[in-house]
Order: C-alpha cells, then structure tokens, then sequence
C-alpha cells in the first residue's frame, strides 16, 4: 500500500469520525448522516477484521440506514455476514426494491440456506417468491421445485416460483422433471410447458416438445396462411382477455396503459404504428425487425451466472441489466467476463403457437385498437 493510499484511507477515516459524532444515539430519532455514510463507502474494499474499532463504527452507520437499500449496499460491500438477518427482512418488506434482489444474491454467497427457510416458511408472499427467482442463480431451485409441486400453496406463488426456475438451464431442467412427474396441475402445466417452449436452450426445447401432446406445435399446424389469418373477423375484448393469458406472458414484458411490466416495447398506443399485418409479423417474427434499444445481451458473470436482459445504462464502473418483469440489476464491470449482444429478439419465438385462429385474429383486433384517445 503507497504512502499516497494510505493518505487518502487516513483521510476518509478521519472524516467517517467527525460523521459518527453526529449522529444520535441509539433510542433516539434516526437520521441518516450523509457525511458517515459517504466516508464509509470510500472505505468499500477495506477488511474490518483486523480493525474491531473500524468494524464498529461502520456497524453503526449500517444502523443508521437499517432498512434501507443503502443498509444492502454496506453489508453487502463489507461483508458483514453477521447482519444477514437484517438483509432477509429487507427482502421480505421491500421485495421489489432493485436493493431486495442484491440482497439475495449476496445471501446466495454466505448464507444460502436462509433464503431456502424463507421459501419454505408459511405465509409465503408471491412478491418474496418472484425476488429469489428472478436472480435465477441454482441455490434457489430446490425451493422453487418444491413450491411449485407443494399442494399447500396458492396458484399464483406457484407460478411465480414456476418462473423462477425457467430463468435458468438447470431450473428449467428441474421444471421439465417435474412435469414429468405429474406434480403440476393442468392450469400450470400448460403455462410450465409454453414457456419451456421459449426458453433459449435447445436441449430443455426437445424435452418440452416431448411433453406436449401437440409434440410443441401447439395450434401452429392450423393457422392458415397470413392472407387468410388476416381476413378473420375479431373482436377487441376477447383479444384483450387472449393478451392477459399466463401462458403468453405478455404482462411480464409490456406496458398497455397503467398494466404490465416496463421491459419491451410499450404497446399503448402500438395500433397507431404497425397495421394488422406488421403486428402478425412482429409476434411471428420477433427477432426479424428489433427495436432500436430492445436488442438483447448475454452477459456472462465471474462467479458463473449468466444474465440474458437489456443493457438499460452504463457507466465507467457498472451496467444496469434489466431483465424479464421490468426489473434492474446493476454489475460491477470487473465482475463480468462477457457480454454478447444477441441476434435472436428477447421476445421468444412461437408465442402464437398455442393460439387458435381465432385467438390470433382476436389479438390481432385488439393490438391494433391500441391507439391514442381521441381530443
């Protein structure tokens, strides 16, 4: 360590000391002290354990900012593992919070096992379940697999768990098991096997084919051609309850209005862009004509994981990922090894594959009446 380095520690320590006088004592009404804060971030990367005193202090500036996502940041960054507990409470209170996602990932690392307990506790919350699964990372699989096949659980935390476990190879693996199995009911099960069909692994594809009784073709052998498709007669409403199916996922990708998820293109005014034949192209074809800022990345992770999502910022030390559901991630820029910008849309091909040709013309009715109020 240079003399010049050391300087700047000095320096920040110094300045995290004047920060810690001023904050109240324990019992008292809780403010957060910008300046205490800001010089323990400046000592991110440092070892507490040789420093009882150090470690101390910036304990109680964690107290500070309990329940907040700066609280993930601090743990997280030094590696206070003793204060998991704080981290598993953030998570069940604030599950959607982008700081909630952080905090499973980093309990991933040093306490998996309390994730696990969570999943299996009673009064499960759908919004804790979606939390864990969206990270995909593989200590989370046993717990899903077993919400999804549990008979004691609601239908909607067993499909959020459900997709969890498609947002890895080895958890969709599991899913494909337990289909096999028997253990999901048939209202899952459609759901589990459609998006089986989408996901971007070739091998976990064939066994969902096998799964199928259609073989994977789904209502796709019986679509006429486009021509004839587009001569079907709508109707608007049916075509909005087609858009809100599970199975099509289409709330997890899109805004129309005040629902769904920010994550594709906003399709609440798309009926005044494309056409009834540019919408049948775009679902049929998604990856033929990618919006400009829509292009997909895979990135891959120092510690094994891969992320498939939007690059939605960038700066000189992190980028954001958003990921299905709307939801950001940031990395830290020498955690990633890889990044690969996909040709293939982040919208899966063959979502109509389980439509009828009715369904498709109602979808198609009601994409196209999607346009701004009239003045």
């Amino acid at each position: 360590m240079g003399p010049r380095f050391q300087r700047a520690i000095h320096q920040a320590i110094r300045i995290m000391m004047l920060g810690l006088m001023l904050i109240p004592e324990i019992g008292s009404a809780r403010e957060v002290n910008p300046v205490a804060l800001e010089a323990v971030r400046r000592l991110k990367g440092q070892d507490l354990s040789g420093n009882p005193a150090l470690r101390t202090a910036v304990g109680r500036v964690v107290d500070q900012v309990r329940g907040e996502p700066a609280m993930v940041e601090l743990i997280r960054d030094f590696d206070l593992r003793e204060r998991t507990g704080d981290l598993l409470e953030f998570i069940q209170t604030k599950p959607g919070d982008e700081a909630a996602t952080e905090a499973v990932r980093y309990l991933a690392k040093v306490d998996p096992e309390s994730v696990l307990r969570l999943l299996g506790g009673a009064s499960l919350e759908v919004a804790v379940v979606e939390c864990v699964g969206r990270t995909g990372l593989p200590e989370w699989n046993p717990g899903l697999e077993a919400l999804v096949g549990g008979k004691d659980q609601s239908e909607s935390v067993r499909r959020v768990a459900m997709r969890g476990l498609l947002m890895s190879e080895a958890g969709a693996g599991r899913l494909v098991e337990l289909m096999k199995g028997s253990r999901v009911t048939d209202g899952l099960r459609r759901e589990g096997i459609a998006g089986l069909l989408k996901v971007r692994w070739p091998g976990v594809v064939d066994s969902a084919r096998r799964l199928s009784p259609t073989g994977g073709e789904g209502a796709r052998a019986g679509l006429p051609p486009k021509a004839r498709l587009l001569e079907v007669q709508g109707d608007v409403a049916r075509g909005h309850r087609v858009y809100r199916r599970p199975d099509l996922a289409c709330l997890t990708c899109h805004v129309v209005g005040r629902e769904g998820s920010d994550f594709g293109p906003n399709l609440t005014e798309i009926g005044a862009k494309l056409g009834r034949d540019a919408l049948y192209d775009a679902i049929v074809e998604p990856s033929a004509g990618i919006s400009f800022g829509f292009e997909a990345w895979l990135v891959d992770l120092a510690d094994g994981e891969q992320v498939l999502g939007l690059i939605a910022s960038e700066t000189e030390s992190e980028i954001t990922v958003k990921t299905q559901g709307g939801h950001s991630t940031r990395y830290r820029k020498v955690d990633v090894l890889r990044r690969e910008k996909q040709v293939q849309s982040i919208m899966p091909e063959g979502l109509h594959e389980s439509l009828s040709v009715q369904d498709f013309a109602d979808l198609l009715f009601y994409l196209g009446s999607l346009k701004p109020a009239s003045p």
